[in-house]
């Protein structure tokens, strides 16, 4: 029996493609990337998705944050990657100097919430140590870098606890 040599996929290289086929891609999903990627495509991709988003946003927004929800932690981690490389923190500090950018930290500053919590933690800073050898009060295997204010209003009630805990406890990583 001769096995005939098919044909290979122009996207992904798959030797999948039969030789009377008239397909050039092995798949639908291979047939939309390599579309995607050309530039003037991609235009139109980006213009589609747009319109769609201004024309269904609570359904947009519902799908982003369930995506979001269940990818948490891979898309923080790719953030972290993102700014500790030295080329997009230029772009990151760059950002941070726009007039539009001061303006809002200037304002969020100010919310009477947030100067609760900033007279909260100078209380703590100012009146509490972190006594040398203090293990978290969560996991109890690491030191204890951080402290971690439970209710603003009590400001000298503080826990005790290693960065990865405090990252989990206010939900970033």
């Amino acid at each position: 029996m001769v096995v005939q040599e098919g044909y290979t996929c122009e996207f992904c290289g798959n030797r999948d493609i039969r030789k009377n086929s008239r397909r050039k891609y092995c798949s639908t999903k291979c047939r939309k990337h390599q579309w995607r990627s050309k530039p003037e495509n991609r235009e139109k991709e980006s213009l589609k998705y747009k319109e769609y988003h201004q024309k269904n946003k609570s359904k947009a927004n519902a799908r982003c944050k369930k995506y979001y929800a269940s990818h948490r932690e891979e898309i923080c981690a790719k953030h972290l990657i993102y700014y500790s490389q030295s080329e997009n923190k230029a772009k990151v500090s760059a950002y941070c100097k726009r007039e539009d950018v001061k303006e809002y930290k200037k304002m969020k500053r100010n919310r009477p919430e947030e100067v609760i919590k900033t007279r909260a933690r100078k209380k703590a800073n100012s009146n509490i140590k972190i006594p040398k050898g203090k293990l978290c009060e969560v996991c109890v295997k690491n030191n204890a870098s951080e402290k971690h204010h439970e209710d603003y209003s009590k400001p000298l009630e503080v826990k005790f606890l290693c960065v990865p805990c405090h990252r989990k406890l206010h939900g970033k990583y």
